[in-house]
């Protein structure tokens, strides 16, 4: 049935006498389930000019449930369109807008304090030996950020704090010198492989200064927090020869370097540097190729020396340059004697502490530690 169906004049007083024979009215009742759509549909059909209707209604507390016959609705939706050619009947699916796309209402009501079993997990986190407690670890760490966030009446950042009692963020010269000295023996020493784990080390500043922008700089970031002991053959020869170099500097200049551990900068505490030896203002650094281990010492031989007016220099765009500017930084000295050892001939190479090159390098370290490295650090650490 639609508005172009032709219907017969359908008064609402033939009605009510229809219904008064059953002794039934046509209450409010049913005009509201009209109007708030409790009809399906109306089908109309005629024959010799008799008119054939059906039709299906919901059940007023049960929409799921249908009639088909509810005289007082039909006659009433009848009423209405012989009156005004207009039916109102139930929604179909495709009349109604989509909902699946919109996220459901969340209902649910906050744990009350009283209700949370937190004692025993507040003693095992608060024992003052709780750190080496295996049922700890049944517990996840803290929000760092959350207890910054709830905590702000604090004097200190936590990270800040945390920075300052490592000595990374400031350090005395106590404290510079008590790092150097339990550090002492450097690889064969755990504290030493501890500790530079803690700060950007000399020998990784070229690498981190000759970054690009396709470099990962988390990734790098994170191998220089990581305690790796390598067993390669070029550090085993390294190793191994180090003494002999150490020996042979000894004989020709008739002084012995003192071993050191890591200095840490005073003006940079987040960079330090491990010098093979130090004599007077002199930081000396040790460099045993594996490449020609059994060559004379020559740019063809080894990649990282040139000649410069016929004199033996270490090449400035090499890591190992950046390295050992950044030992003369971090140990506050002018001078260093880069010695290159092989099995048939050594070579001692004077370079100058170099200011200008220091300020350019230590501003992108800066940059380095402030963005990538502190934050991937104090996310390991804490």
């Amino acid at each position: 049935m639609n508005t172009e169906t032709e219907f017969v004049d359908f008064k609402m007083g033939a009605v009510e006498t229809y219904l008064e024979q059953m002794d039934k009215s046509l209450d409010c009742d049913a005009s509201n389930l009209y109007k708030e759509k409790f009809l399906k549909y109306i089908r109309v059909a005629t024959e010799n000019n008799i008119f054939y209707v059906k039709s299906e209604c919901r059940a007023q507390m049960k929409k799921s449930v249908t009639y088909n016959v509810d005289v007082s609705i039909d006659c009433d939706a009848l009423y209405y369109f012989s009156s005004n050619g207009e039916i109102v009947t139930e929604e179909t699916c495709t009349q109604r807008l989509q909902t699946f796309h919109k996220s459901k209402r969340f209902k649910g009501s906050p744990i009350k304090a009283c209700d949370l079993s937190d004692y025993f997990r507040n003693i095992c986190l608060n024992h003052k030996y709780g750190s080496t407690l295996p049922i700890v670890q049944l517990y996840p760490p803290a929000n760092i950020y959350g207890v910054v966030t709830d905590h702000d009446y604090f004097e200190f950042h936590p990270e800040d704090k945390w920075l300052l009692e490592n000595c990374i963020s400031t350090i005395t010269d106590e404290e510079i010198s008590k790092i150097e000295s339990f550090t002492s023996g450097q690889a064969k020493n755990p504290r030493w492989k501890e500790e530079r784990c803690k700060r950007l080390q000399s020998s990784s500043f070229g690498r981190i200064c000759k970054a690009t922008e396709r470099t990962d700089f988390e990734k790098l970031a994170r191998s220089m927090t990581e305690i790796v002991d390598l067993k390669t053959a070029p550090i085993l020869h390294g190793q191994k020869y180090e003494k002999s170099a150490l020996s042979k500097y000894e004989q020709d200049f008739g002084r012995s370097p003192v071993n050191c551990g890591i200095y840490v900068s005073k003006s940079h505490p987040f960079i330090a540097a491990s010098p093979d030896g130090i004599i007077n203002d002199t930081v000396v650094e040790v460099k045993c190729p594996f490449v020609a281990k059994d060559k004379m010492i020559s740019p063809k031989t080894i990649p990282f020396l040139l000649y410069n007016d016929g004199k033996l220099m270490l090449n400035e765009s090499h890591n190992y340059y950046y390295q050992v500017q950044g030992q003369m930084f971090c140990t506050n000295l002018k001078n260093c004697h880069f010695v290159v050892f092989t099995l048939q001939e050594v070579q001692y190479i004077h370079i100058k502490r170099d200011d200008i090159f220091i300020q350019n390098m230590v501003e992108k370290l800066e940059d380095f530690y402030k963005t990538y490295f502190e934050r991937i650090f104090f996310k390991i650490s804490v």
